[in-house]
Order: structure tokens, then C-alpha cells, then sequence
């Protein structure tokens, strides 16, 4: 039996979904375990890896293109200010 390790822990499905997306495009495995208490409740959604491989996902997740203001994003679900026109 494989051991799961927790990679990383995001405030909304969807931004679980994306780092989970990208591991699986790495070919790393990857699944979202919810503490949500029923559908549709806040909770939070933790990315796991399984555990031999959490050094190649933190790889992965380096050389990802991402901005400061993206991963905020996927770490808050919140947007940061925008600079005005």
C-alpha cells in the first residue's frame, strides 16, 4: 500500500485543482482529500502526493510559471488589487 504525504493545503476546490492538475501533467500522481463537512460548506482541500515523490512535486510546483499574485490567488482565493487604468 502506498503512503500519501500532504503537499499543500488551498481554501477552494478549484485552486486544489489546478496545483493537482499540474502534478498529474508531471506525471505525479496526485488527489484532493476535502475536510468540507457536507458539500458545499467551507473547508479546506489538501493536495496529497504520494510520499516518495513529495521532493519531484515541490519540483514541479518550482519551475511552474506562476506569479506571486497566482499563487496568493490559489492559496486565498482572493484577487489582489489591480493597478488602475
Amino acid at each position: 500500500m502506498e503512503t500519501w504525504s500532504e503537499f499543500a493545503t488551498y481554501g477552494e476546490a478549484a485552486s486544489a485543482e489546478v496545483i493537482a492538475g499540474l502534478l498529474r501533467s508531471e506525471n505525479v500522481p496526485a488527489r484532493i482529500v476535502s475536510d468540507e463537512p457536507m458539500a458545499g460548506l467551507a473547508g479546506g482541500f489538501c493536495v496529497m502526493v504520494p510520499a516518495a515523490l513529495v521532493r519531484r512535486a515541490q519540483w514541479v510546483l518550482s519551475q511552474a510559471q506562476l506569479t506571486d499574485s497566482e499563487l496568493s490567488f490559489f492559496a486565498t482565493g482572493e484577487l489582489g488589487d489591480s493597478p488602475s487604468p
